[in-house]
């Protein structure tokens, strides 16, 4: 096991819904373009239940 590990950077985008816009899309290719040790997660505060 490596002695060096790290821990990821973690980071949320929080946005008002899913439905594809700028910001949406925006959030979308900076997830996608990730060169590692970067933990996405994308939060949906307007989400239907």
């Amino acid at each position: 096991m490596n002695k060096m590990q790290h821990t990821p950077v973690r980071v949320f985008h929080i946005i008002s819904h899913f439905d594809l816009g700028g910001a949406e899309q925006v959030a979308a290719n900076i997830a996608k373009s990730s060169t590692g040790g970067v933990e996405y997660h994308m939060i949906d505060i307007i989400g239907k239940g």
